[in-house]
């Protein structure tokens, strides 16, 4: 199912006209804050920088803004101004998927390492899972659980199911998750990956309406 072959011609053309992409949606952006846009010239004015532009590293990375310093700020706060989590956050986002926040507002405050960093440093920059793991394990710990995670990761993105409409959505719903732990901790995400990946499974095994799980 994934016995792709190297092709140096497609990744040539996919990496040009994804330059292209994004030059296009620079021009776009910029074309925005202008109050005399035009449709009718927007590709005979702008067709070079689309076509031939070479901002789009510069730009791109612009695009990411206070995103590095979602990680930064983790590593110089933590531990010299907070304690290392040690698997906190880990053990607090398991009772998430019960509606319970209102019970334990304070512990469940605490195992967000986002409504802890962002108040110190005055920006909204969210948290990641490389900051996750740094918070809870140190460096050590953190580069072992980096480890650990890619093994988990390869593994859930292999197909389990005999039925390709279940394994298309659980690899999606994977997808989504994953993604969101860019700018989120595992504890902000793990009630979604309970809710798209296990409840998803429990009423396929319920129902029972196409294939089986392979064992």
């Amino acid at each position: 199912m994934y016995n792709i072959k190297f092709n140096i011609k497609f990744v040539l053309f996919g990496s040009y006209f994804s330059i292209v992409f994004l030059n296009l949606l620079m021009v776009i952006r910029n074309q925005r804050l202008q109050a005399d846009f035009l449709l009718s010239s927007f590709f005979k004015d702008n067709w070079k920088d689309i076509f031939w532009g070479t901002d789009f590293l510069t730009e791109t990375l612009a695009e990411f803004g206070l995103s590095f310093f979602s990680v930064v700020n983790i590593f110089s706060l933590i531990p010299t101004q907070i304690d290392f989590y040690k698997g906190y956050t880990f053990f607090a986002m398991i009772p998430t998927i019960f509606p319970i926040g209102w019970a334990f507002p304070e512990f469940f405050a605490k195992a967000s390492i986002s409504n802890i960093v962002n108040p110190i440093i005055g920006y909204p920059v969210g948290a990641t899972m490389f900051g996750d793991f740094y918070g809870n394990f140190s460096y050590i710990g953190g580069i072992l659980a980096c480890f650990l995670f890619a093994y988990i990761f390869t593994v859930s993105f292999t197909p389990k199911f005999k039925d390709v409409g279940l394994s298309n959505t659980i690899y999606y719903s994977m997808f989504f998750v994953y993604t969101n732990l860019i700018r989120a901790t595992f504890f902000e995400m793990f009630r979604s990956f309970f809710i798209l990946i296990v409840i998803t499974i429990v009423v396929y095994k319920l129902t029972k309406t196409k294939g089986e799980l392979i064992v």
